[in-house]
């Protein structure tokens, strides 16, 4: 009942914001770049990865025209992947016992 009320209500709303489908794009793109960048499985790792890319793209926003600071996500995402392919909360500091250290 509750997702039945929460459909027409979007239905009926729709035309006067203008939403469409589309309008959370980059937002799930860069959740899924922070979410590789913190460790998939890890719930803190994507935390942390969201917040360390936030101030990433903060910083880097001065510098660069508005237009690139988007890229800049999926530039950092595809850096940990080459490098760190777990994510920075699966590199070899971030783990306590002595047994994970090949993930690194």
């Amino acid at each position: 009942m509750a997702g039945a009320v929460a459909a027409i209500g979007g239905a009926l709303i729709a035309p006067i914001t203008f939403a469409s489908y589309t309008m959370t794009l980059s937002i799930g793109l860069k959740g899924f770049a922070a979410a590789v960048l913190g460790g998939f499985g890890n719930t803190k790792g994507a935390f942390v990865g969201g917040l360390i890319l936030g101030l990433i793209e903060s910083f880097i926003a001065i510098f660069i025209p508005a237009g690139i600071k988007d890229s800049i996500s999926f530039v950092i995402m595809i850096i940990v992947i080459i490098f760190l392919p777990g994510g920075i909360m699966s590199a070899k500091i971030f783990n306590k016992n002595g047994l994970a250290s090949e993930k690194v």
